[in-house]
């Protein structure tokens, strides 16, 4: 589990996720409007014993058309909606210079302080980059011109295994919408149920199965 953090600052994120099937997907478009469609692709860190995953964490680097994130999150709490706390930054300021997307790399070498402070806080000395896991993200008006902007996701895992999931997150904090939102999800989905795992530990279940005990690169590669 991760330790207690000392004080690392970031954005409390609080979201709904749902975990819908093909079929809800479609009727949520159709009773929507669309903003924007783009694909992902979320390249995963870990320690080598996986401390972040276990306790519903991650560590991720998100590469979209044009753009690249690093975030950092820490889940607050076990309440729905989730909450977690948010460290985002540029993943070119935060690995050392020329090793973008490294295998590996100690965390006393990353090049923002808020970053590196968080990790050992959790007691995490070394990142492990575990692999990637593709995405389809459509963003649209739930409901129309008056609903909160809600993010229609089709994962592929590593595995070839495809799931779909909404989320929907809260701005400045209010929850009304989140509220919403859920009976809306419910009501035009009834099959739909909420996420019980992240895309993370998803992602880590499969990874896990696939490699076993090779789960992690030789400490010489870089």
């Amino acid at each position: 589990m991760l330790a207690a953090m000392a004080e690392p600052t970031g954005e409390i994120e609080i979201e709904l996720k749902v975990t819908v099937r093909a079929e809800d997907l479609d009727r949520l478009r159709a009773a929507s409007r669309p903003v924007r469609a783009e694909p992902q692709v979320n390249v995963y860190y870990d320690s080598p014993d996986l401390r972040i995953g276990a306790d519903g964490g991650s560590c991720r680097v998100r590469i979209t058309p044009g753009h690249a994130g690093f975030t950092l999150k820490k889940p607050i709490g076990q309440d729905v909606p989730r909450r977690c706390l948010e460290l985002p930054a540029d993943p070119r300021a935060v690995f050392p210079p020329g090793r973008f997307l490294p295998r590996r790399v100690r965390v006393g070498a990353l090049g923002v302080p808020r970053i590196e402070s968080a990790l050992l806080s959790f007691g995490v000395h070394e990142l492990v980059r575990l692999g990637a896991m593709r995405c389809r993200r459509e963003i649209v008006i739930l409901g129309g011109e008056r609903g909160p902007e809600t993010a229609l996701d089709t994962v592929r895992l590593p595995d070839g295994t495809v799931f779909h999931e909404v989320e929907v997150e809260a701005v400045d904090g209010d929850l009304v919408p989140l509220r919403l939102a859920a009976g809306f999800i419910g009501n035009l989905c009834p099959g739909s149920t909420p996420s019980d795992r992240s895309k993370y530990q998803r992602f880590l279940e499969v990874v896990a199965r696939q490699r076993g005990p090779g789960l992690f690169p030789p400490p010489d590669s870089r």
